[in-house]
């Protein structure tokens, strides 16, 4: 792994190019030889890419003032990138954005864009995890909340407890259905997005909540633990 000094022509670099990837670490920024997948696709894949094209599809059959209303919504609600800047989206991304996350809560597939703000955060969250038991139970608190609000679980296995970039290494494990209580059982589906709960292990999570009926998350919450 190579580090980098970046200066006037480029103050910060994520992503690939080519073969190689831009990233920063405490240390500072980096550049590493691009990890290429194998091509055989997951179970989680597969219904990750049928998911996008349900909600893809579903775009094309809006009408025009409605594809209209979207892109000022985009407009109005930019995104926080890799790098930690503010981008708009477009109308399009805006709304396969927001769909796909309603559909993986099994929620109804939107058409209109939000008109409502989004959730509060979580006020609070821990997680145990039990080697060999598959139990992991995740505790929570959380601002006063309606039917609609699940949790949004994403997380990772760290190598080092003190590793504090984590976003990229992220994966989606669970959304629970609106009106969401405490504590939700998370061994099964960390096991299976992530593998086995070994002891010693760093488990970290990042915790939101999101309003199943219009895909709108809070800002994240992280809760840690050793793996015992």
């Amino acid at each position: 792994m190579a580090k980098i000094k970046l200066g006037a022509l480029a103050g910060e670099v994520s992503g690939s190019i080519g073969c190689y990837t831009f990233s920063h670490n405490r240390g500072g920024p980096y550049v590493r030889l691009r990890n290429i997948p194998d091509s055989y696709m997951t179970p989680y894949a597969m219904a990750a890419k049928s998911r996008m094209a349900l909600v893809s599809g579903n775009w094309k059959n809006l009408t025009v003032p409605i594809r209209a209303s979207w892109s000022s919504w985009a407009s109005a609600n930019p995104v926080t990138d890799t790098l930690g800047e503010r981008r708009p989206l477009t109308g399009s991304q805006a709304y396969c954005m927001l769909a796909a996350r309603v559909h993986y809560a099994a929620g109804t597939l939107l058409s209109l864009p939000p008109g409502v703000p989004g959730p509060n955060a979580l006020i609070s969250a821990s997680i145990t995890a039990v080697s060999g038991t598959g139990l992991a139970p995740l505790v929570f608190a959380t601002s006063p909340t309606g039917a609609n609000i699940g949790i949004w679980v994403t997380g990772c296995y760290v190598d080092n407890a003190s590793k504090l970039f984590v976003k990229k290494d992220l994966r989606l494990i669970k959304c629970t259905a609106g009106a969401a209580t405490t504590p939700v059982a998370l061994g099964a589906d960390i096991i299976s997005r992530l593998g086995s709960l070994v002891a010693g292990r760093n488990l970290v999570l990042q915790l939101a909540c999101i309003d199943v009926t219009t895909g709108l998350i809070s800002m994240p919450l992280q809760c840690r633990c050793i793996i015992s």
